[in-house]
C-alpha cells in the first residue's frame, strides 16, 4: 500500500492553454468549466493541473489525454488531474471511443523505447517542435505499448529473465486524482491526521485528510461528512503507463479516490501499467464496476481509511515477470488499532453509542466494502519477489479492515491466498470479515509449483496463519468465525477449465501472450444472492459472464493487445 500523495503545487492561477498542431496543452488549473473535445486532441498535461472552484471538466469520448514525465527542473512536476473538493470531472467515453490518459514521453529515434535525457536520466519531455509524431505511444486505441520491448517474444515467468535489463512502459507521467467530501477515517483520533503529519490549520474537519508532501495546500484536502457527494463521471476511461515515483516508495495511483462519494458514476475503467497500484480509496462511499487492474507494479485494489463503497465485475490481472504484481486486494482500514479508536458506524450501521469528546462529531466510519463478481489473476507460481511486500498474495489485510467477497475467482498466485497482518486480528474474531461463495485455485505460498488444494496445505497461510485456520475449518476461537462467514468456498476445481492455454511444463498457468480467456467454465457452486439493488444479477462467478463477449473488448489496453480474447 502506498500513502495518497500527489506531485507538488501547481500555481493558483486561472487556465491556460496553447493550441499548436492541433493540440491543446495546458499548464495552469482550471478554475472555470472547460470541455476537452476530439477537435483539442491530444491535450498535454504540463504539471499538475488542480480542478478547483467548483468548475467542471467535461472530456468528449474518443480524446487522449497525454501526460508529461516528470521533469528536473524546479516547480515542474509531471502531468496531472487532480480534481478537488467541490469541482467534477466528466469523462463520459464509449466502448467506441473510449477516453484514453496516457503518457507524452517520446521516442524520436522510433527504436521502440522512450528517450531518456543524458543528464537527468529521465524521460524526454514533448514539446511542440517536435510535431506530433514523436509520441513513444504513438496509437494508443489500436497499437497500445507492451509492458517493455520484446515482451511479446517471452516466456512467461523466465527464471532467467532479468527485470533490470528492460525498459518498462510505467512511471511516465503522473495519474487521475478524485478529492471528494465523503466520510473517511483519515483523523484516527482527535486533532490527529492520517499517518501521523499533524493537524494543519485549513483541517477543520473530523473526517478530512491531506495529501502527502503537500499538506500546506488547501487543495489536497479530501473528506467530509457528505457520503452522497459528487466528483463527476469516469466511464469508459483507460489510464495507462502513469505512476511517477517522486521518492523512495513514493508514487501515485492510477486512479486515486480521497473521500470520493455515493453521487460519483464510475464504471468501465482500466489502469494499466501503473508504477504503484492500480486504484485506490482513501475512505469515500462511491461505487464502482467493471474495473480492469492490468499489469500495475503495486497491488491492483488498495483500500484505506474507512472505504464503505460496493463493487462488482472487477478484475485484476498481474503481470508473469516473477516481480510485478504485488497483491491484487491489499486492505487496510484504519492508521490506528481497532479498539483504539472511537467508531460511529460499521458498513453505514450506527453503533448506538455516544461520544465522549464532542471534537470527534460522531466517530469514524469503519471500513466496510462489499464485492460481488471479481475475478483476480496473480503473476503465477514463481512469482515470489514482488515489489513492496515480496508476496504475490491474492490479499493482504490488515489496520482493522472488515469487507465481504462473494461470488467470486482467485487464481494463480505465486503467494498465499489471505494474508492477514497482527493489526488485523480483531476484526477477523468479530466476524466482520468474509468470504462467502468463492473459487480458489493454484497458490504457490511462495514456492515454484501451485498446491493443488489450497485447503489443505498451507498455501492460505501467512502473517499469524488466521487464514489458514479458517478456510481449515479449524477449532478455537475462529470456529465461530468460519461457520457464518466462509461457507460455499470451493478450493479444488478449475475455474478456467479449457480455457486456459498450456505453456512448457506448467500446465495450469496462463499465456499471456497468447491470449487469455477469463470466463469461468462449468462453475456449479452456490451463489449468494446480492444485498442491495446497485449489484446487477449474475446467475455466474467472477467478472465476466461465461456466455457472453468481453466487456473489455474494443476499449482496453487488454484487448488491443489480444492479451483477454474469447478462446473458442
Amino acid at each position: 500500500m502506498q500513502n495518497l500523495k500527489l506531485l507538488g503545487t501547481a500555481a493558483f492561477v486561472a487556465a491556460f492553454s496553447l493550441s499548436a498542431f492541433g493540440e491543446k496543452v495546458v499548464s495552469s488549473n482550471i478554475t472555470t468549466n472547460e470541455t476537452w473535445t476530439q477537435a483539442d486532441s491530444p491535450v498535454i498535461l504540463e504539471d499538475t493541473i488542480y480542478v478547483t472552484d467548483g468548475a467542471v471538466l467535461t472530456i468528449e469520448p474518443g480524446v487522449i489525454v497525454r501526460g508529461q514525465p516528470e521533469s528536473a527542473a524546479t516547480n515542474v512536476n509531471a502531468g496531472s488531474v487532480v480534481v478537488t473538493r467541490g469541482s467534477k470531472i466528466i469523462a463520459s467515453g464509449t466502448a467506441q471511443e473510449p477516453i484514453i490518459f496516457t503518457t507524452a514521453a517520446v521516442d524520436q529515434d522510433n527504436d521502440g523505447e522512450y528517450d531518456v535525457d543524458s543528464q537527468s536520466l529521465l524521460p524526454v519531455r514533448w514539446d511542440s517542435s517536435m510535431g506530433l509524431d514523436v509520441f513513444h505511444d504513438a496509437d494508443p486505441l489500436n497499437n497500445p505499448l507492451p509492458p517493455y520491448a520484446g515482451w511479446e517474444n517471452g516466456v512467461s515467468n523466465d527464471p532467467n529473465f532479468n527485470n533490470t535489463s528492460v525498459q518498462y512502459n510505467r512511471g511516465l507521467w503522473a495519474g487521475i486524482v478524485l478529492l471528494g467530501l465523503a466520510p473517511t477515517n483519515a483523523g484516527t483520533t482527535v486533532n490527529n491526521m492520517a499517518d501521523g503529519f499533524g493537524d494543519p490549520t485549513f483541517l477543520d474537519d473530523y473526517h478530512e485528510g491531506a495529501v502527502e508532501g503537500i499538506n500546506s495546500n488547501p487543495l489536497s484536502v479530501y473528506g467530509g461528512s457528505n457520503p452522497n457527494d459528487s466528483s463527476g463521471v469516469i466511464r469508459y476511461v483507460s489510464i495507462r503507463h502513469g505512476g511517477t515515483e517522486i521518492g523512495e516508495g513514493n508514487e501515485i495511483n492510477g486512479l486515486t479516490m480521497g473521500g470520493v462519494g455515493y453521487g460519483t458514476q464510475i464504471e468501465y475503467v482500466e489502469v494499466y501499467l501503473n508504477n504503484d497500484d492500480g486504484y485506490e480509496w482513501f475512505g469515500g462511499t462511491v461505487n464502482t464496476r467493471n474495473l480492469v487492474s492490468l499489469f500495475n507494479h503495486d497491488d491492483s485494489f488498495d483500500i484505506d481509511e474507512g472505504f464503505t463503497g460496493l463493487g462488482q465485475f472487477w478484475f485484476s490481472l498481474q503481470l508473469d515477470d516473477r516481480q510485478t504484481g504485488n497483491h491484487s486486494g491489499e486492505h487496510d482500514g484504519t492508521d490506528a488499532e481497532f479498539n483504539s479508536v472511537f467508531v460511529a458506524s460499521v458498513n453505514g450501521v450506527p453503533l448506538g453509542v455516544a461520544s465522549t469528546d464532542d471534537d470527534a462529531k460522531g466517530g469514524l466510519p469503519l471500513a466496510y466494502p462489499t464485492i460481488y463478481n471479481a475475478t483476480y489473476i496473480g503473476g503465477g507460481a514463481g512469482h515470489n519477489d514482488s515489489y513492496d511486500s515480496g508476496r504475490n498474495d491474492a490479499f493482504r489485510i490488515r489496520d482493522s479492515w472488515g469487507g465481504a467477497y462473494r461470488n467470486s475467482i482467485f487464481s494463480d498466485f505465486g503467494g498465499s491466498g489471505i494474508r492477514v497482518d497482527s493489526d488485523g486480528v480483531d476484526r477477523w474474531k468479530s466476524g466482520d470479515i468474509s468470504f462467502k461463495s468463492n473459487y480458489w485455485y493454484n497458490f504457490a505460498d511462495g514456492g515454484t509449483a501451485f498446491v493443488s488444494n489450497p485447503a489443505s496445505g498451507d498455501a492460505f497461510s501467512s502473517g499469524d496463519d488466521i487464514a489458514m485456520e479458517v478456510m481449515n475449518g479449524a477449532s478455537g476461537e475462529y470456529a465461530a468465525n468460519r461457520a457464518n462467514n466462509f461457507t460455499n468456498n470451493h478450493f479444488d476445481v478449475d475455474p478456467f477449465g479449457s480455457r486456459r492455454i498450456a505453456i512448457g511444463d506448467i500446465p495450469a498457468m496462463f499465456n499471456r501472450r497468447s491470449g487469455l480467456d477469463p470466463r469461468p467454465v462449468n462453475l456449479d457452486g452456490t451463489l449468494s444472492s446480492a444485498t442491495s439493488t446497485f449489484f446487477s444479477s449474475a446467475s455466474y462467478f467472477g467478472a465476466f459472464n461465461p456466455s457472453e463477449s468481453l466487456w473489455t473488448d474494443g476499449w482496453t489496453a487488454g484487448s488491443a493487445l489480444g492479451v483477454l480474447r474469447m478462446q473458442q
